[in-house]
């Protein structure tokens, strides 16, 4: 009957409102709305200020880091912050990361994985990890601590990195998926921009690189929380899952593997790599349309002359057939071997006196 309102044209218009009070009532409608009053007290009572002291840690300002990316992105909200701050006991920079304030309400499951991320942190320690400490919480707010990383990775290498740069990345990434294939961790979001760099602790001079963002890490004696992915990174048989409608959350779960993120990394370093030889615009057009960045990024190394051994190492990880495709052990030691062909890395430095030839000092030197 013509201005009566179908429940179809309800559940299009998608109101969480709308929907409450047509099919549950005012009442429902009633107990829903305080209860998310509710919530957002809570919420502002919990949200930290500059200079504020929060348990131990002392509370600067929002990262800079964070504020560009989430100017980059648009009109994308990022589903977290990330706050500078000082341990006060250690004097230690480090961070907080926390729901961003203006999407806990509508979703409670930024809270979830946050829990997710420092369960699976506190389970690893390996140098190319980002460290985690134990959270903590302002009323119902919660925060996790992490360590400092100052640099991005393209202030290390640099935007149009030489081989040697691109190398560097490569191993240190590389041992970070050793370290979660021996501990049985899938990240299932690797992409260039989860890995941030740092000053390595045997000698400052130098630099570490770190994965990090392990919100949706599924640790083998953790139950999941869900996934959270890049489309363009996504393995052909993981991408096939993500969009089988009939698939449970658990089958789509199980789509993410050690050999999906095998073939995330390798896009990862096809994207670093061909930075050094394209504009940035025209690498980003390569990773526009899912399911196509493998065939056309490959294309696209040959066609630089990049070199051939390298090629080939990123063309076994990103296998169309997971079996086909290497694992972190393999990358590595091929990365190794790839350094000693082309006379990169850290080279051992040797002083001797100019008249009697005797060795006075051993050392190494590393470009990064």
């Amino acid at each position: 009957m013509q201005g009566e309102i179908s429940e179809a044209d309800i559940l299009q218009d998608c109101s969480y409102e709308r929907i409450l009070k047509h099919f549950f009532g005012e009442k429902a409608f009633d107990k829903s709305r305080k209860a998310r009053e509710k919530r957002l007290k809570q919420i502002k009572k919990g949200l930290v200020v500059p200079g504020e002291v929060m348990g131990e840690y002392l509370i600067h300002r929002m990262n800079p880091g964070c504020i560009e990316r989430a100017r980059k992105s648009g009109k994308t909200i990022p589903c977290f912050n990330i706050l500078d701050v000082t341990h006060l006991p250690t004097e230690e920079d480090r961070v907080l990361k926390t729901p961003n304030p203006a999407l806990m309400i509508d979703r409670p499951d930024l809270e979830f994985y946050l829990q997710n991320e420092w369960r699976v942190l506190s389970r690893l320690n390996h140098r190319n990890i980002i460290k985690a400490y134990r959270p903590i919480q302002k009323r119902k707010v919660p925060y996790l601590p992490l360590e400092y990383l100052p640099y991005q990775l393209h202030e290390i290498i640099g935007k149009r990195p030489a081989l040697e740069g691109i190398v560097f990345f490569a191993l240190e990434a590389a041992t970070a998926m050793q370290c979660l294939e021996q501990e049985g961790v899938v990240h299932g979001d690797i992409k260039p921009q989860q890995f941030m760099a740092g000053h390595d602790p045997e000698d400052f001079r130098y630099s570490v690189v770190k994965l990090l963002d392990f919100g949706a890490a599924r640790h083998p004696d953790i139950p999941p929380v869900g996934v959270i992915y890049t489309p363009a990174y996504l393995a052909p048989e993981t991408k096939r899952a993500v969009e089988t409608a009939g698939l449970s959350d658990e089958e789509k779960v199980a789509a993410f593997t050690h050999k999906s993120d095998i073939f995330a990394l390798g896009l990862s370093y096809a994207r670093v790599a061909l930075s050094s030889e394209m504009a940035s615009a025209e690498v980003s057009i390569l990773f526009a349309e899912p399911g196509k960045a493998a065939k056309m990024t490959v294309e696209a190394m040959y066609d630089h002359h990049l070199p051939y051994l390298f090629n080939r190492i990123i063309e076994m990880m990103i296998a169309e057939d997971p079996d086909e495709r290497i694992d972190a052990d393999e990358v590595v030691r091929r990365f190794q071997d790839f350094m000693l062909t082309f006379n990169l890395g850290p080279k051992t430095v040797i002083s001797k006196n100019l008249y009697s030839g005797k060795v006075l000092n051993r050392s190494t030197d590393r470009p990064y």
